[in-house]
């Protein structure tokens, strides 16, 4: 589904998204007894979330973009991410020389 380029991938406050991450992790926590959920927090899904994105393929300004990241270069020196062997082959086949 196509939605215009302003419209946000995820129209609440970052206040909402904290309460929701800290109700998951202490919902995870009670059903595994992990304490690991006690350390995760809001950063790390946004981190996970733009990890995951980049190794999709989206376009690093696009995640930039969307993940609210104002510098493109500290973004892309914390989630480059790897290129999987298809977007390597895709990459390649945009350069006649190689």
């Amino acid at each position: 589904m196509w939605t215009p380029t302003d419209a946000p991938v995820v129209d609440v406050s970052t206040r909402t998204l904290r309460r929701w991450t800290a109700k998951a992790t202490d919902e995870l926590l009670d059903e595994t007894d992990e304490p690991g959920w006690e350390y995760v927090g809001f950063h790390d899904l946004r981190r996970t979330w733009a990890t995951s994105l980049r190794s999709e393929d989206v376009d690093a300004m696009v995640v930039c973009d969307w993940g609210g990241w104002d510098d493109l270069q500290t973004f892309l020196d914390h989630y480059r991410g790897t290129h999987t062997p298809e977007a390597q082959r895709r990459e390649r086949e945009k350069v006649e020389w190689l």
